[in-house]
């Protein structure tokens, strides 16, 4: 994650809400891991991003990106 952060950071390339999206997901697979709850990302984005509505479509899209390439819960997926 850091690697990939640091790789693309002053690049056209750098995502940054693939790079917000993986740390809201480690945030939200931790959680799981610790108290078998699984919470939705979008609560986290929602609860520390004043502007999240208006950007919501481009979360959705990186971070149910990032769930199929990492193969993790369904219930991790932005709906």
């Amino acid at each position: 994650m850091q690697k990939e952060n640091y790789e693309k950071a002053k690049t056209k390339q750098f995502e940054k809400y693939r790079a917000i999206s993986l740390y809201t997901l480690l945030a939200t697979q931790i959680k799981y891991d610790v108290t078998g709850i699984a919470v939705s990302p979008e609560f986290w984005l929602q609860m520390k991003l004043n502007d999240y509505s208006v950007s919501k479509s481009e979360f959705k899209k990186a971070n149910n990106l990032i769930v199929k390439e990492l193969n993790l819960k369904s219930e991790f997926k932005i709906k």
